[in-house]
C-alpha cells in the first residue's frame, strides 16, 4: 500500500532534472529510524544515572551498537538499500520509468544525465569534456592557451605538428577534439610532420560529434544585420542542458567561432561606447567564459563583395609580403598592415607639412588620418574612415567602382608618403649648395665645389678649434673638411651635430628645412667674416743643413750649427711682432718685439718663434708658429736623470760627421770648464796637447 502511494505521489512530479527511486519491496526503513532515535534518546536522558554499568554497556554495544551490528547498523544497512538504488525503481517526470532495474548505483544517475543533455560531446576526452575544472584560467593550462591562441591567430592557417607530444596543446585540442570530429579542415599536404587547417565553414559536418559547437555557430550565423547576441547568455546556453559544456570546452569552442566569422563577428564589452574590442588573446575569451564582462555582447556585421575586394586590396598594398592570389585576409590583418607600414616610415614622411594641401590634398588627409592610427577601431577604420578620404560618406556602402577607385588612391598617395623625404630631401640640398656655386646637379659636382670652397680658406679658417667660431660655423668646418658620403654628411651628421641642434633630416617631425637652411647659411657668413684681411709676415731661415716643414699654422724648421731668421713687414703700414718665449705676439703684457722693416734673430737652440702682422687699424692677422728643431743638441753631452751616488753619467749620441764631432767636443769641454776641471785657458791647452799626441802617433 505505501509503495503504490509513493508511485502515485511520484506522478505529481513534473521536474525533468529530480527523479524518484521507490523500492520494488518494501523495506522497513521507518522501524530501523524509530528503534534508533529511541536508544539515543536514552542515551541523552536521566535514566542513564540510574542503570548499572552493565546495562550501560548493553546499551551502547548491543543496542546502539556501530556500523555493523545494533539499531545503528540495522538503520545503515536499510539506508545503503536505499542510497545503492539498485532495489529501487526510478521514475522521471510524470511518473515515467527510468530505470526498473538497476544493474548498478550510478545508472540512475547516467540515464537522468543522458535525457537531460543530449546534444553533449559525444566522444570521450579527460580535458574537454570536465565541468569541474580547478585548473582553469590565465596562466593555469599552457596547452588551453596554445590551443586557443593557434585559433585567434586569423592570418594565418591554424598549423598542427602531428610529431609532437600528446600533452601539447595542438594534439591534445586541436587535433583530438577539432581535427578528427571534423571541426578543422586540412589543407593541402603537410610539410615534414606539419599540416595547416581551416575552420570548417559548414556545422553539419561535425554537428554530431560537437552539437554544441555546431549550434553556436548557428545561433551566431542567424543574428540579422546590426544585431546582437549577449555573451553571458550565448555562454550559458551552452553550459546548461542539453549541451552540459564545461569552461575548457566554451573557451576552444568560443575562439573556432571567433575564427570562423572573422570580420564579420564584433564584440563590445561595454554596449553603447564607442569601438569594438578585437579578440587577439585566450585570456580574453576566458574572462568572457569566466563572466568577467557581463554586459558584452556580439554583433554580426556581414561583409559585403566590394567590402571584402577592398579589405584584400588593402592587405596586398600595405603588407611586407602580400598575400597568395585569391587568398582572403580580415579586417584586422588589413588593418595591422597599414598600422605596421605606417610605424616604419621615418618621421619625416609622417610630418603632415611636407604635403601640400593644394598639390596633394589626399595624402595629407591620409596622413592626418594615420597620425592617429593606433587608437583607430580597425573596423571603422578600414570600412568607414578611409573612404571620407576620397570623397565617400563614412555610411556609404561600397560598391565595385568605389573601392577599386579607393584602392587606386591609395596606391598613390602611398607612394607619395614614401617619396616625402625624398623630395624634401633634394629640395634641401638644392639650397645648401648655393653659397658653392656648383657647376651641375650631380653628387660628384657637389663634393668638388666643397673642396674648392675649404681649399680656398685660409688656415685660420680652416681652423676648428679657433675662438672666434659660433656653434653652426664650427660644426661646418669639422665636417666640411673631408666629405665621403654627400647625403650622410648633410643629411644625418651635420644637422644632428649639437651646432644645429636638429636631429637627422629623417628624424624630423616637421619640415625644418628652413630653419636648417638659414642656420647653415648663417655659418658660412661667419666663416667668410673672419677670413684673414692682414697679409701675414715675411720670413726666412738662413744657415746650415736648414729643412723647412709647412703646418697648419707655420713651418718646423730643422737645421744643424746655428742659424738667422730673417723677418720682413710684408707691406708698408703694416708691423710685425716676434716672441721667442711661445707666448702669443697680439698680447702687449707679453716680452715682444717690434718689427717695422726687417729684423734678424740668430737662433742656436729650439726655440717656438711666433710672429703675427698688425695692421695700421691695429687689426691682427693670423699668428705664425715657427717650431726650430736644432739636430746638434743630440750630440751634446747631457746629464742622465737618474744619476749614481759619486759618479755622474752623461749620455749622448755618437757624432755621425765632422760637425756632429765639433759639437760633441765642444760640449764636453764646456762641461768641464763648468765643473771646474779646467778653465779656458787650461782647456786650449788640452787641445793643443791633444794634437801634438796625433801628431807624434
Amino acid at each position: 500500500e505505501e509503495i503504490q502511494r509513493a508511485r502515485r505521489l511520484a506522478e505529481r512530479n513534473q521536474s525533468p532534472y529530480v527523479i524518484v527511486g521507490i523500492p520494488r519491496q518494501p523495506i522497513p526503513i521507518r522501524e530501523a529510524v524509530m528503534n534508533l532515535r529511541a536508544v539515543l534518546h536514552i542515551q541523552r536522558t536521566e535514566d542513564l544515572g540510574a542503570m548499572s554499568l552493565q546495562d550501560r554497556s548493553r546499551l551502547q554495544q548491543d543496542l546502539i551498537g556501530d556500523e555493523q551490528k545494533g539499531y545503528k547498523g540495522v538503520f545503515l544497512e536499510v539506508r545503503r538499500q536505499y542510497l545503492a538504488g539498485k532495489a529501487l525503481t526510478w521514475y522521471a517526470a510524470g511518473g515515467q520509468v527510468l530505470v526498473a532495474q538497476p544493474k548498478s548505483e550510478y545508472e540512475p544517475a547516467d540515464e537522468l544525465m543522458r535525457a537531460l543533455f543530449k546534444q553533449r560531446n559525444l566522444f570521450p576526452h579527460p580535458y574537454l569534456n570536465p565541468v569541474h575544472v580547478t585548473r582553469f584560467g590565465p596562466g593555469k593550462d599552457v596547452a588551453l592557451s596554445d590551443a586557443v591562441e593557434a585559433l585567434l591567430r586569423t592570418h594565418r592557417p591554424v598549423e598542427i605538428d602531428h610529431n609532437v607530444a600528446a600533452s601539447r596543446g595542438e594534439i591534445r585540442f586541436l587535433k583530438k577534439c577539432l581535427a578528427e570530429n571534423g571541426a578543422l579542415v586540412q589543407l593541402g599536404y603537410y610539410r615534414g610532420t606539419v599540416a595547416e587547417y581551416e575552420v570548417e565553414a559548414n556545422p553539419d559536418k561535425f554537428r554530431e560529434k560537437l552539437p554544441a559547437l555546431a549550434a553556436m555557430m548557428d545561433r551566431l550565423r542567424g543574428l540579422g544585420q546590426g544585431e546582437k547576441a549577449p555573451v553571458r547568455e550565448l555562454i550559458a546556453t551552452y553550459a546548461r542542458d542539453p549541451y552540459g559544456q564545461g569552461p575548457v570546452a566554451l573557451s576552444l569552442y568560443l575562439a573556432c567561432v571567433v575564427r570562423a566569422f572573422g570580420d564579420e563577428l564584433r564584440l563590445q564589452l561595454q554596449p553603447g561606447a564607442v569601438g569594438w574590442v578585437t579578440i587577439q588573446s585566450a585570456d580574453q575569451i576566458y574572462e568572457l567564459v569566466q563572466g568577467q564582462h557581463p554586459n558584452a555582447v556580439f554583433e554580426r556585421q556581414k561583409i559585403s563583395e566590394p567590402a571584402r575586394a577592398l579589405i584584400n586590396g588593402l592587405y596586398n598594398l600595405f603588407a611586407a609580403e602580400p598575400g597568395a592570389v585569391g587568398q582572403q585576409h580580415t579586417i584586422s590583418e588589413a588593418f595591422a598592415a597599414v598600422r605596421d607600414w605606417w610605424l616604419a616610415l621615418p618621421n619625416l614622411a609622417r610630418a603632415a607639412d611636407i604635403y601640400p594641401a593644394d598639390t596633394c590634398p589626399t595624402a595629407r588627409a591620409l596622413v592626418e588620418l594615420l597620425a592617429q592610427v593606433e587608437t583607430y577601431n580597425p573596423y571603422t577604420f578600414v570600412l568607414e574612415d578611409l573612404q571620407t578620404i576620397y570623397g565617400y560618406d563614412a555610411q556609404e556602402a561600397l560598391t565595385d567602382q568605389s573601392q577599386a577607385q579607393i584602392l587606386k588612391s591609395l596606391k598613390d598617395d602611398k607612394a607619395t608618403i614614401e617619396g616625402g623625404p625624398g623630395r624634401v630631401k633634394a629640395a634641401l640640398l638644392t639650397q645648401l649648395m648655393e653659397p658653392f656655386a656648383p657647376e651641375g646637379d650631380l653628387y660628384g659636382e657637389y663634393q668638388a665645389a666643397i673642396k674648392a670652397w675649404y681649399k680656398a680658406l685660409d688656415a685660420g679658417q680652416q681652423d676648428p678649434f679657433a675662438g672666434w667660431h659660433n656653434n653652426q660655423s664650427q660644426a661646418i668646418i669639422q665636417h666640411l673638411k673631408t666629405i665621403t658620403n654627400i647625403e650622410s654628411t648633410f643629411f644625418e651628421r651635420l644637422p644632428a651635430h649639437a651646432g644645429f641642434g636638429l636631429g637627422k633630416v629623417d628624424d624630423w617631425h616637421r619640415d625644418r628645412s628652413a630653419d636648417y637652411v638659414q642656420m647653415f647659411k648663417d655659418g658660412l657668413a661667419h666663416i667668410e667674416a673672419h677670413r684673414i684681411r692682414v697679409p701675414a709676415p715675411k720670413w726666412e731661415v738662413r744657415g746650415f743643413g736648414v729643412k723647412k716643414q709647412p703646418t697648419r699654422d707655420g713651418a718646423q724648421i730643422v737645421y744643424r750649427r746655428g742659424v738667422k731668421l730673417v723677418v720682413q713687414v710684408p707691406e708698408p703700414g703694416v708691423a710685425v711682432y716676434l716672441t721667442e718665449t711661445g707666448a702669443d705676439p697680439r698680447e702687449a703684457s707679453v716680452q715682444r718685439q717690434r718689427i717695422e722693416d726687417e729684423y734678424e734673430l740668430k737662433v742656436n737652440r729650439s726655440p717656438n718663434v711666433k710672429l703675427v702682422s698688425q695692421a695700421s687699424d691695429g687689426t691682427y692677422g693670423q699668428v705664425l708658429t715657427l717650431s726650430f728643431v736644432n739636430q746638434d743638441i743630440k750630440y751634446e753631452i747631457q746629464p742622465v736623470s737618474q744619476q749614481k751616488l759619486l759618479e755622474q753619467e752623461y749620455k749622448f749620441v755618437f757624432p755621425q760627421d765632422r760637425e756632429a764631432l765639433v759639437v760633441t767636443i765642444r760640449s764636453l769641454l764646456a762641461s768641464a770648464i763648468e765643473r771646474g776641471l779646467v778653465d779656458e785657458v787650461g782647456a786650449r791647452e788640452l787641445l793643443e796637447g791633444l794634437v801634438g799626441e796625433l801628431g807624434n802617433s
